[in-house]
């Protein structure tokens, strides 16, 4: 019942949250970065960092659909861009590293004061986003329910619309899963192939033309850089096509 249902945690808690968590671990990583440590000691360090890191990556990843859910259709896809985006912004980095000659350590300290910054402007963004006259619009919007917008599911047992006194449906995830199943297969098959061979095999490619100081471009370039623009293309086409249609 609503009554038992456990409290929400606020959408600007898990955002925030999540934001200044992260932003904290990468500020302590740049601060290792000068500080020597045993090998075991920095195995537990670096692994401690990096479940907390992608704990509250998907608590914030889940909670910025969430909030795009809010917004039209069309602004899902800047969302998925600005993940490719950042991936091609890495490997961009990575590139101009090499190409300045800078030391592992000074390269590395580089990339997590840069991310710092890059947390603390989606911070403010974050905070001045409610202050917007289209976020607010579509915001309140959301707060009333409409006819047009409600979901009617039927109770299979009694053929009933389920839903509870407080005007809250109850949705049935097999109805909604026969409704996505094809995009669900396409994306679930999608990261197996992606994930499955980038970077741990692609990585290990070895070029048989580069020669001389191109050979330290070479995994950076084909490995790093065109996957990532690659994704970002690819997700941003989603704006323009679908393939495959959600409608079989």
């Amino acid at each position: 019942s609503p009554a038992d249902a456990p409290p929400r945690v606020s959408q600007r808690l898990r955002v925030l949250g999540s934001l200044l968590v992260i932003m904290f671990v990468f500020i302590a990583t740049a601060v290792f970065v000068r500080v020597p440590l045993e090998p075991l000691a920095f195995f537990c360090v670096t692994m401690a960092k990096i479940v907390t890191i992608n704990s509250f990556g998907a608590v914030l990843q889940g909670s910025l659909f969430g909030m795009a859910g809010l917004l039209p259709a069309s602004y899902t896809t800047p969302v998925m861009s600005g993940q490719g985006m950042a991936g091609s912004f890495a490997a961009f980095a990575m590139i101009c590293a090499i190409a300045s000659g800078s030391d592992l350590p000074d390269a590395a300290f580089g990339y997590f004061i840069t991310a710092c910054v890059v947390i603390f402007l989606s911070i403010l963004c974050y905070v001045l986003l409610p202050k917007l006259e289209f976020f607010q619009f579509y915001q309140e919007k959301n707060r009333k329910p409409s006819p047009e917008n409600s979901v009617i599911l039927m109770n299979p047992e009694s053929g009933a619309e389920s839903a509870d006194p407080s005007g809250r449906q109850d949705v049935s995830v097999g109805k909604i899963f026969k409704k996505i199943w094809l995009l669900a297969l396409s994306v679930c098959f999608t990261f197996t192939v992606t994930i499955g061979t980038f970077p741990a095999i692609t990585a290990d490619t070895k070029s048989t033309l580069a020669r001389g100081s191109w050979e330290r471009y070479f995994i950076p370039v084909s490995c790093f850089l065109l996957f990532n623009l690659s994704d970002w293309a690819g997700r941003s086409l989603t704006a323009f096509c679908m393939w495959v249609s959600p409608e079989p």
